[in-house]
């Protein structure tokens, strides 16, 4: 009977945000990629204006916790993929909710770059003699030192 009444005036002394922190809720789930269907690690997956975000583990898999109940978007996103969105993801106070996402992959084109002995420059800017050597001269070439 002490030890209950003990228990009772600490809860009582703890503020309300306190208990209201522990009515959250968690959002779990893969990203993928959608070509391939393989796991996307280091993706991150956040709710946009909220400081809730996790980075994806190797197996593209993601756990967000410490969700305050309610209706969230969320966002998947890593550079080279196009932005994925979940949209009325419900949360309530602990359960897990889950969502998944495909990624699909940016189609992005480089500059063309040119290495030189000191530096490199976009091929644009050189204004002297370049020469190309491609992969199938490399592998036509008689010696195994590209020295030589």
């Amino acid at each position: 009977m002490r030890h209950s009444r003990v228990l009772l005036s600490l809860i009582a002394l703890l503020p309300a945000q306190a208990l209201r922190a522990q009515e959250t809720g968690t959002i779990t789930g893969v990203v993928i990629a959608r070509e391939t269907g393989a796991a996307v690690p280091t993706a991150r997956v956040a709710i946009p204006g909220a400081r809730l975000a996790v980075t994806t583990g190797l197996d593209g898999r993601y756990t967000l916790t410490g969700v305050p109940p309610g209706t969230y978007r969320l966002e998947a996103r890593l550079i080279g993929y196009e932005l994925a969105a979940a949209t009325d993801v419900v949360v309530t106070a602990w359960q897990t909710t889950t969502v998944d996402f495909q990624l699909e992959r940016l189609a992005i084109a480089l500059t063309e770059v040119v290495v030189v002995g000191y530096g490199t420059q976009a091929r644009r800017d050189v204004t002297g003699s370049v020469a190309s050597v491609s992969g199938a001269d490399l592998q036509r070439s008689p010696t195994s030192n590209p020295i030589d």
